[in-house]
This record gives C-alpha cells, sequence and structure tokens, in this order.
C-alpha cells in the first residue's frame, strides 16, 4: 500500500510559539558630520575653505537642525499563536489570524521557535545584524553627502569664476564703448 504524500509542518495550529517580533524605536542623536553645529567647512586641494550647512542633519531645504534621528531595532520574544499556516513550495508562513480571515499577515517560519529562549538567541542576532546594516548604511550616507559638498563647491566656484570673467569683458566692452563715445565728441568738437 503506498503512502499518502504530506508535508510536515514545524509548528501545531493554537500552539504557543514566540516570534522575533518587530520592535524598533527611533532616537536623536548629534549629527555625525556637524557635532551639532550645523555646518562644515569643505576645504579644496587649493587651501581654500568655504563654510556649508551639514547636509546631514538638513531635511530637504530647511535650515540644520545639529542631530539625526536613528532608527534603533529590538528584537524581543513576542509570544505569537499560530492561526494558519500557508505553504508555498518549501516555503511556510504562520498567522495569527483565523482561516476565514481576509487581511493577514504572515511570518515565516523561520523567525518562529518553541522557545522564549531560542528566540531570545535568534533576537540578539537580528539585533547585531541590523545594527551592523545600520552603521554601513549611515557611513555611507556621510561619504555620499561629503561628495556632495565637494561637487557644490566645486560647482559653485566655477560658476563665480566663470561670471567674474563675464564681469571682465563686459567692464572692457563697456569701457570701449566710453572710449568711443568720447572719441566721437572729440571728432565733433574739432569738426564744428
Amino acid at each position: 500500500m503506498e503512502e499518502t504524500p504530506c508535508i510536515k509542518i514545524p509548528f501545531a495550529i493554537g500552539k504557543k510559539i514566540w516570534w522575533t517580533g518587530n520592535g524598533y524605536r527611533t532616537e536623536n542623536v548629534v549629527c555625525p558630520e556637524c557635532a551639532g553645529y550645523k555646518y562644515v567647512t569643505v576645504i579644496q586641494g587649493n587651501g581654500e575653505t568655504y563654510t556649508l550647512d551639514c547636509r546631514c542633519c538638513q531635511l530637504g531645504y530647511d535650515h540644520p537642525l545639529g542631530w539625526i534621528e536613528r532608527t534603533i531595532h529590538e528584537h524581543v520574544p513576542t509570544p505569537f499563536i499560530p492561526g494558519r499556516v500557508e505553504i508555498s513550495g518549501q516555503h511556510i508562513r504562520y498567522s495569527e489570524s483565523g482561516p476565514n480571515a481576509t487581511c493577514y499577515s504572515s511570518i515565516d517560519a523561520e523567525n518562529l521557535f518553541e522557545t522564549e529562549e531560542e528566540c531570545a538567541v535568534a533576537c540578539e542576532k537580528e539585533n547585531k545584524k541590523q545594527a551592523e546594516w545600520e552603521a554601513e548604511r549611515e557611513i555611507k550616507n556621510l561619504q555620499g553627502r561629503r561628495k556632495d559638498n565637494a561637487w557644490s563647491v566645486h560647482y559653485w566656484g566655477g560658476i563665480v569664476k566663470r561670471l567674474e570673467r563675464e564681469l571682465e569683458v563686459t567692464k572692457a566692452r563697456l569701457d570701449a564703448c566710453g572710449e568711443h563715445k568720447k572719441r566721437g565728441k572729440a571728432k565733433e568738437i574739432l569738426e564744428g
């Protein structure tokens, strides 16, 4: 007699298990770029210095704040009682909603645990992973904003130099017009 194929689910419906949770909080910290001063100084290779508003703690076109909002992930063991299971290939997900619910959120079986202790270990790993990712992201943001500041100084410095050259050319043309006008009046006087 052939056995009927079956899929074993890791957790029973209705049994209390533990989830890594989705906790986080935000906190305001002193801006790591301007140290709370709200401006940064850019020093070019030729020694010229420029003071700019800090873009790290500036939201849009508002003035810099001197602080940034940082997200701190705090996964903690959270009780979870599965009400439904969803299986798609090798992927198993659970939800606390009942089987007839039309709106529900699912949690991967990999983030569920039999005991609170197992879950606490997983939470610790997830918190560490999130903190490392957040630190990497912050460094990349700082590097990007520093490049933006350098580009901005270079760009606007170039525009100032171009406008100064144009101003010199315009003044020279104006002086030439004045000289031409004076010569024309002198000619009129001599002929007159």
